[in-house]
């Protein structure tokens, strides 16, 4: 019924009457009561208009379960496993078939740590740097649906920074080990027996436009991941949430607005 209330405060225009009351997002982010609204408006206001978006989200739930399941110990039956465990599970067998949204935002929190582990596990590759690099950005974008669904996930998205940091600090090792490697080689050959000076030159020489290069590519790719952090979880939250407040924050200004016209409370103080 909340819920339900939720959507009229959307569709019902300046229909107001006494003793109406203002429900929007009060419970939930502003991007909830959107998506559970596309169910509403495909099979009208009943209970499986209200129901089919949290379950469909629930579906893809228990999929995206499976193929994370599959990325984690890269095989098969251990993603099955995983997506058993979640079909199984609680939230699938009871709120993920009702007309709440605790469903979306766990399929948004799960895609964000999804991603952001293949960046953990994966690195950023030197030959397509920019493509592996978007599990970064793909793992904020994730986070900011989330946000947007409700604010509270921001607690069960913590983890997802924490994988950022291991992610990174792996990102440098592999960089510093890379660096030790082409030290240690360039020593072994200045170390052979016979060795003439110029042999010694071209063999530093070339060690130093080695590790130029790679400190070149490591920058690169630092840039990248930084900058796709940045856009998507920072930038992306903020930008997701305004967004989706745009719905609530006119049906606000055409309930209680004295002039819609000029409205004297602003998105951000709604937000």
């Amino acid at each position: 019924m909340y819920t339900l209330m939720q959507v009229d405060n959307l569709s019902l225009g300046r229909q107001v009457y006494e003793g109406s009351v203002y429900n929007i997002d009060s419970d939930s982010g502003p991007l909830s009561v959107l998506l559970v609204s596309l169910g509403v408006l495909m099979f009208g206001k009943s209970p499986f208009g209200l129901r089919f978006m949290p379950l469909l989200f629930t579906a893809a739930l228990v999929a995206l379960a499976y193929f994370f399941g599959k990325e984690l110990f890269g095989k098969d039956g251990f993603g099955l496993l995983l997506s058993g465990l979640f079909a199984a599970g609680g939230l699938a067998l009871t709120v993920g078939r009702l007309g709440l949204t605790f469903s979306i935002s766990a399929f948004f929190v799960l895609l964000s740590y999804f991603f952001m582990y293949r960046f953990y596990a994966r690195g950023v590759s030197s030959e397509k740097p920019v493509g592996t690099a978007l599990s970064v950005l793909l793992s904020g974008l994730a986070f900011a649906f989330a946000f947007a669904v409700d604010p509270k996930t921001v607690i069960a998205g913590i983890g997802t920074l924490v994988l950022f940091v291991f992610g990174a600090v792996r990102h440098h090792r592999a960089h510093a080990y890379n660096q030790r490697k082409a030290r240690r080689e360039m020593s072994e050959k200045n170390a052979a027996p016979n060795i003439s000076e110029e042999e010694m030159q071209a063999n530093i020489d070339a060690y130093e436009e080695k590790s130029s290069a790679l400190a070149a590519d490591v920058a690169y790719k630092n840039r990248l991941i930084y900058l796709f952090f940045l856009v998507s979880f920072v930038l992306g939250t903020i930008l997701v949430t305004v967004l989706s407040s745009l719905a609530s924050y006119f049906s606000y200004v055409r309930y209680y607005e004295a002039d819609p016209q000029i409205p004297a409370y602003g998105i951000f103080n709604l937000i």
